[in-house]
Order: structure tokens, then sequence, then C-alpha cells
């Protein structure tokens, strides 16, 4: 469109610095597109500036830093791999985000004459090693075919100067400068190198070269190199290394000659995939047949995938149709959907492939695939990702047919359209136009008018869902929160990239014209009318969604949280009370603030899922309507089992002790029953687990949760709701009573074994010290009389007065490494609360900085749990105008997620507002809005 510098401030304004370098990216390559090369280079410097702001840290540990740098070791290679603990997939994908961004912005650097710019980009979740990041790219982009890039910043990159044994960090560069002079191809200058790194480092080094030299298909030379690795490991891992270059290149000759060189090397799993690659149809069977049937899923799997990739369809059928007895005899009869069964994930993995790979090869379903496949999205009350798996490989396998029958299995608002979608979005384009197919995968002939036609009436069907749930978009479909929608969004925009705006899914793309909250999908369809040239429905496209675009309705569940947290605050019955009762009438909304429900003492849910509900406690056997699912039951029986737990503590107020009980019998009859629906699997009983404790705790203080976190929880829950006397007695009897981590070191298993990991423990040593820290202030706060024990409770303030604040170990609580960011601000500021009200301003002031000191980083991202507790703690600890001006600043960090979370941030302090502050104020209850209203 023209408008550049628009399109930069509406980049430069994404406060996600992952979105926003997304977005520069896009524009600085539309800019390239059209020629402006200084333009796109000042983008591409901002650009790069931005990736040291991507990604996240760690929290929780006792060393993080050695815990990021075991997930960049598996990006970086770095010696003495036996040495390195393990790590896990969302710790490499962290450090995975910078590396991607950097490779992906590279060629459009390069293109611009940026990529000078790319050489000093670092991060910090690389630690003392983020020179290494421009390195590794260099080999990245080498191996996706981007060799000029992959040059060019080689060449832009200054090379690291001998520094001697003691130096590991420029002997590190030097290692992966070696490895990115092999990677661009220069292997007379990268050998040479390898040869002067110091003894540590030669190992990796050789094998980085090895790597390259087999990916240009000089074999002989790679393996050549693997008598000069001195490190069994890295020999190993190097092997591996070329077997996976040769498998890429896909040579008969060249993998041919290596699965020889792998068999007399020992190693046969790698012998056979290689043959199978070579065409050998045998491939493969010596496992298979054999008698580990865990080595025979695991290796056939790979090897039956192999055939398929190079069109030997015979042998992979048979050996797809060998493996399926093996993967019951593992799994059982539902080994298809590995993720509904307790499989390790080394079996669950080549399940899950072997299952796709029986869909692609046109083999019949197991039997009760249909059945067992309905009943379990029944159970789940949402799509299994398996289900949507399959749905996906039917369309893209030429079953459409199949896929559509298992899009009509739905048991859950809004299932529907998420399966049509993925239907629509995996199809097979080239059977549509015979133009498009692949002359080596596809038949050449007509197009598959059948296939056309259905393809239509789904892009119908889908274009029907998505208006009916706009429609409903205050009901209950549109109280789910936004992660569903976000999905859909998603493979929305994928769509529109498959079929084109006036494809077979024309219907489709007509319906989403008038959509404003699906942003993926306006970028596609916007992207796609810019590129077919028609600039006038661009501009307006663009006009409609980021100029003209109405302020979204916040989700009900943030409005309920306000209107409570505005109630609390007045002296009775008012209108926000009235109004959240009402929100709280949709079980979906109810189930997804609890804490409101325990406030208001009572659960309004109503409708058909709330009546089936309210049988569970008295009904062993229960029936009810297909669409509705077993998650919605039970979260209506959560709602009802916290309003249950919250009359206990209102009878118990009035003196009414045998109501009181006979409350706590309906609450846990709740629990049970949601429990008999699915064991384990509802979540209902984490869930209401700090109200169903605090009613027992209330009429027995002798009963309380082994989990220290959560006994400390239930304390300070009492206290908070006026049940003081008995949060006292409780907290007196959790810290008498309550075993520790180091019990088990004490007595060991039954059977005298002491197994543990070692990063659980140190986290639940942690969180124990940390909880009856927190049980201590509580105790120390009664103790000093502010806000005494109460009148109810013989003699409970005296009795305290030997519980000063000062016996808190304050250096232990300086040092809770092991615990999340949310879990230490939770801590630090009910004991800051407790070390203030007991007459300790500057332990308490500490505590409170220890509390704030990640308290931005969480309002970012939307993590509101701790947040009603630390603006409790700046609003006693701090004067006023102070406590105001840190509080705006978190709710300003939570705006930039959602309205939701912007609202629940001021609900957060609302709460502990006085009350004569809020007398002039009033929530709009359709909006969330405070607005004036008369005293």
């Amino acid at each position: 469109m023209g408008d550049v510098d628009q399109a930069l401030r509406w980049a430069g304004d994404q406060p996600d610095p992952l979105e926003r370098f997304a977005a520069l990216l896009a524009v600085a390559a539309a800019l390239l597109k059209d020629g402006a090369l200084t333009r796109a280079r000042q983008v591409c410097r901002v650009a790069a500036e931005t990736i040291a702001a991507l990604g996240g840290t760690v929290e929780a540990g006792a060393l993080p830093g050695l815990t990021a740098l075991n997930a960049v070791h598996a990006l970086v290679h770095f010696p003495q791999p036996d040495e390195w603990e393990g790590t896990d997939d969302d710790l490499v994908a962290m450090a995975r985000l910078p590396l991607d961004a950097l490779v992906g912005l590279a060629p459009l650097a390069w293109r611009s004459g940026a990529v000078a710019e790319l050489a000093a980009v670092t991060n910090p979740f690389w630690e003392l090693y983020g020179h290494l990041l421009p390195l590794v790219a260099v080999e990245e982009l080498a191996v996706r075919g981007e060799s000029a890039a992959a040059e060019g910043l080689l060449d832009a990159y200054p090379p690291p100067v001998d520094g001697g044994d003691g130096d590991d960090l420029v002997n590190a560069a030097r290692y992966r400068y070696a490895v990115a002079t092999a990677a661009v191809g220069r292997f007379g200058t990268a050998r040479a190198a390898v040869d002067g790194l110091p003894a540590g480092y030669r190992a990796v080094g050789r094998r980085g070269l090895a790597r390259a030299l087999a990916r240009a298909g000089r074999l002989d030379e790679a393996v050549g190199l693997l008598g000069s690795i001195d490190d069994a490991t890295v020999a190993d891992d190097t092997l591996f290394d070329i077997v996976d270059a040769a498998l890429a290149r896909a040579v008969p000759e060249e993998c041919r000659w290596l699965a020889a060189v792998a068999e007399a090397g020992g190693q046969p799993v790698a012998a056979d995939q290689l043959s199978a690659a070579a065409g050998d149809p045998g491939a493969g069977r010596r496992f298979t047949r054999g008698d580990d049937d865990a080595l025979a899923l695991r290796v056939g799997v790979s090897i039956a995938g192999i055939h398929w990739q190079r069109g030997a369809k015979a042998p992979a059928v048979e050996t797809v149709r060998a493996l399926v007895p093996v993967a019951q005899r593992l799994l059982g009869p539902q080994w298809w959907a590995p993720d509904t069964l307790d499989a390790p994930p080394w079996l669950a993995g080549p399940a899950a492939s072997l299952a796709a790979l029986l869909v692609r090869t046109g083999e019949p379903m197991p039997e009760g695939f249909v059945g067992v496949t309905r009943g379990i999205e029944h159970l789940w009350g949402t799509t299994p990702p398996f289900k949507v798996t399959f749905i996906r490989e039917f369309a893209a396998s030429g079953r459409f047919g199949e896929a559509m029958e298992l899009t009509s299995l739905i048991s859950w608002p809004g299932g529907r359209a998420l399966s049509l979608a993925n239907a629509l979005a995996a199809v097979d384009v080239s059977r549509l136009d015979p133009g498009l197919a692949d002359p080596g995968l596809a038949d050449q002939g007509l197009a598959d008018q059948g296939l056309a036609d259905q393809v239509r009436a789904a892009a119908r069907d889908l274009a029907d869902e998505l208006g009916r749930e706009a429609g409903d978009a205050t009901g209950a479909a549109g109280d789910a929160g936004d992660t569903g929608n976000a999905v859909l969004d998603d493979v929305l925009a994928e769509i529109l990239f498959v079929h084109g705006l006036d494809g077979e899914a024309r219907a489709l793309t007509d319906a989403l014209a008038t959509r404003t909250d699906l942003p993926m999908t306006l970028g596609a369809r916007a992207v796609l009318l810019a590129g077919a040239g028609r600039a006038d429905q661009t501009r307006e496209l663009v006009r409609r969604v980021l100029v003209d675009r109405a302020l979204k309705v916040p989700d009900a569940r943030a409005r309920a949280l306000l209107l409570t947290a505005v109630a609390a605050r007045r002296d009775g019955p008012c209108p926000e009370l009235t109004a959240a009762a009402g929100l709280l009438a949709r079980v979906r909304v109810a189930a997804g603030v609890l804490d409101v429900v325990a406030d208001l003492a009572r659960s309004t849910p109503a409708g058909p899922v709330a009546e089936i509900a309210d049988t569970l406690p008295s009904s062993r056997v229960l029936q009810w309507p297909g669409e509705i699912s077993t998650q919605e039951i039970a979260a209506a029986a959560a709602v009802r089992a916290v309003g249950a737990a919250a009359m206990v503590l209102v009878a118990i107020r009035a003196g009414r002790g045998r109501a009181a009980r006979k409350w706590l019998r309906v609450a846990e009859g709740f629990v049970a029953g949601a429990e008999r629906l699915s064991p384990g699997a509802t979540g209902v009983p984490a869930a209401v687990a700090r109200y169903l404790w605090a009613a027992r705790a209330a009429l027995d203080p002798k009963t309380h949760p082994e989990d220290a976190g959560l006994a400390a929880s239930v304390a300070w829950y009492l206290w908070d709701r006026g049940h003081r006397p008995a949060a006292v007695r409780y907290a007196r009897e959790v810290l008498d009573h309550l075993a520790g981590p180091l019990d088990m070191l004490v007595g060991g298993r039954d059977d005298g074994r002491i197994i543990f990991d070692a990063e659980e423990f140190l986290h639940d040593a942690q969180a124990d010290d940390a909880a009856r820290a927190c049980l201590t202030a509580l105790l120390a706060m009664a103790a000093a009389g502010n806000g005494d024990a109460g009148g109810g409770d013989a003699g409970g303030g005296r009795e305290l007065v030997g519980q000063p604040a000062g016996t808190l170990d304050l250096d232990a609580l300086r040092g809770l490494s092991s615990l999340a960011f949310a879990e230490r601000a939770e801590y630090h500021a009910r004991i800051a609360i407790g070390l203030h009200r007991a007459g300790q301003p500057d332990a308490a002031m500490e505590m409170l900085g220890l509390a704030a000191e990640s308290s931005m980083t969480m309002a970012r991202r939307g993590e509101l749990a701790p947040f009603e507790r630390l603006c409790q703690a700046v609003a006693e600890l701090l004067p006023p105008d102070e406590a105001v001006l840190v509080w705006t600043r978190w709710l300003q960090a939570a705006a930039r997620s959602d309205s939701y979370h912007a609202l629940g941030m001021i609900a957060s302090y609302v709460r502990w507002s006085p009350a004569s502050d809020l007398a002039g104020i009033a929530v709009d209850p359709r909006t969330g809005d405070l607005e004036s209203r008369p005293r």
C-alpha cells in the first residue's frame, strides 16, 4: 500500500518482543520486494536489536544459568557431552528462539546490506556464550540452503584470536568459527582451524567438520575423521550426524556404501535405515521379526517412513502391517492414541507415527477407532490432539470422506469448527488442480471432482459454524477464553494460504471478510489481497481492522473479578454484587473464577450442565446428552463444591456447626462425584483443594494437607476471610506436625531405597521453608495484636507472644532460587505483610523488594495469580502515592496482554483499597469500565 511509516509505527508498537520482531521482519521483506534497500536496512537493524529481548529465563533451580546452558549445549555441542546434564524440549525451544530469529533475519539483512549488524547479536538466555549465536546461525543458514547469507554473516564475524587453553569463551568461539567455516564449504581452512583447537575442543570440532563434509556428499572424508575423535560419545554422535546427512541427501549409492560402514561398525539400526534409503525392500525385517517389540516399533516406524518418502509403497505397507501387532502387544488395542495412555515418550512417539503411516498408506483403521475417538472427546470435553492429527492425515492422504466423518464426532462448543478447519487446511490441493501436482507423487489426469464438491461443502459448513459462534459470542463459546480462538485463528489463516481467496473454499473466505476478531486470518487475507493487486480492498481491510476497530468487550470472567472486588469494599448489598452473581450463571465463567464463587459464598450456574452436576453427590450412574462433555459437568461440580465449601465458613461464623458439617459433606460429595466421571482426569480435586481444606480446617484444625505450600495458602485464606482464630490454631498445628522433605531421607521407602530427583528435592525443600515462614509470619502478626486472633479464641493472642517474627531465617528466604517467579512472589509478599504487622519494618521492606523483583515480567505475560497478595503488600507497606505508582506500572504491563489481564490487575488492587476511595465509583457490568456514581 506504500504507507511505510504507518506500518513501522504499528510494528514498533507491538508490546510483545516476538510479535514486534515478526512485524519488523514482514515490513523488511515488503520493503525489499519494492526495492527500498535503505529503509529495509534500517528495519533490519532495529529487528536485530530486538533479538536480545526474545525468549524467557529459567525461573527455578539451584543453578538457573547452568540449566539454561544445558539447553544451549543441545545446539552448540560443547566438549565432554557426558558431563552435561540432560534438558527438555521446552528449554531447548527457549534457546532456539533467538537463533531461529537470527536465521530468519539474516537473508533479508544480507540482501539489504545490513548483515554486518548481525555479527554482534546476542541473547541473555545463552548466558556467557551468547557471542556464539551468529556462528551457530551460520551453520543453520547453510543447512537451509541460504549459502550467500551464511557466508556473509561468517565474513562479518571477527575471527577469534587464540586465547590459550585458559580462556574458554574464546576457545568456544574458535570451535564454532571453525565449524561455521566448514558449513559454508571452506573445508581446507576449516580442517586447519579444527586441528589448531585446544585438545578439549578438537573432538567436537571434528564432529562439526564431518557433519559439513557429509552434507556435501564427501562421506569418505567424513567417515575418515571418526578414527581421530578420542571421545567415544562424540564419535558415536558424529556417526549419527553422517547418517542423518546421507539420509537427507538420499543418494542410493552413498547410502549403500555408508550402510556397509555402519554394519561393520556395529550400528545395525543405522545400517538398515541407510539400506532402506538405498532401495532395499527387506531393510528392517530383522527388527520387525525379532523378539524386542520396543526396538522393533522404534526402528520399524523410521524405516517405513523412509520407504514411503522415497515412493516405495509396497515395502512401506509391508512394514506398517508388520508393526501393527507389535504396537498392540506393547500398548494395547488403543495404541493409535498414545496420548490417552500412560505410555513412555520413546513408545508414544513411534506409535503416533505408525498411526499416521497407517492413514497415509491407505490401510484400514483399527476396530473401534471411531467409537473410541468419540468417547475420548466426550470425556475430555475438548478435541484431543490425536484426533486433529488424524483429520489432517486423512485430508492430506486423499481420504477426505473419513476426515469428514471425524469432524461430525463433536462433544464441545467450537469443536466442529476446529475440526473442519484442520481438514480444509490439510487437504491435498494437487487433487483439486492437477496442474499443481508433484509428478513424482500424484496421479496425473483430471481433477477429482468428487473431492472438490466435498471441499466446497466443508467450507460452507465451516462458514455456518463460524456464523453461529459469532452470534453466540456472549454465550458458552465466548466464555471459554482466547486460547481456543487463537488456535482456530491460526488454522483459518493456513486455509487462506492453501486455497487462496477464490478457490474451492470461497464460501469460507467470504464469511471471514466480516470478522475482525481473528488477527492471523486477517493478516493472511491482507497479504493475499495485496499480492493479487487488490489495493482498494486491502486499504479497506486495514482501515476497518486497525483504524475503526471497536474495543473488544472484556471477558466475562474479568468483569466478575472486578465486580466482586468492588462489592467486597461496600458496606452492604450493592449493584456490583447482583451483576457478579448474574455473570456466574454460566458454568464456564464460574469455573474460571472460583475465587469469586468463594467470595459470594454461593454458586449460581444454571442450565442443563449444572442440573446434571447437581446429581453427582447422590448418583452412582449418570446419563446425559452427547453434546455435553465430561469436562463441562466436572467444571460445574467444581463450582458447586467451592460454593458449598464457602457455606461452611458462613455457617461457622453464624455458630451453626451442624450445618457447617453438612455443607462440608456436600462439597466433598461434588468432588467425589466429579472424580467418578473420569478418575484423575478432571482436575477438580486440585482446583478446589484450597477451599475444601479451609472448610475442613475451620471445623478441625488438626486436619491439614501434606503439601506445605497448600497448607500455608489455607491458613492465609482463613485469615483473609475473617476466620482468624481458626487460622491461628491451624497454623500452629501445621507447624507442629507437618512433615518436611527431609523426612523421606530419614525413613526412606518401604523397601529401604531412597530415590529422588535433586532439582525436585531442592524445590520441595525451599517451598517447605517458605511455607513455614509464611505460617510463622501469620502467627507473629496475630501475636503482635495487629488484627488479633479475636475474642472467640481463648487467650489466642496472649498464647502467641512466644512467636516473634525474629525467628524467621531471612537468609534462607533470600535464596529461594528453585521456586518459580509466582511462587516466590506469593511467599515473599505474605511474609512482608506479616513482618510489617509484627513491627519489623526493615525486614518487611526487604521481603517486599524480593516479592516485587520479577513482578514486571509476570505482569507482562499476564501471570496474575500472585498480584492480589502483591497489591495487598504494597498497599500496606508503602505510602499511598508510591503504592499507586507501583501498581500503575503493573497495570500498564498487564494491559499489553489484553483486557482480561488489565481488569484482573485492577481487581487485585481494588480489593485492598479503602472503602471511602470507592464510594464514588461504580462498575459497568457489560464492559468492566469504572464510572463515577452519585454519592
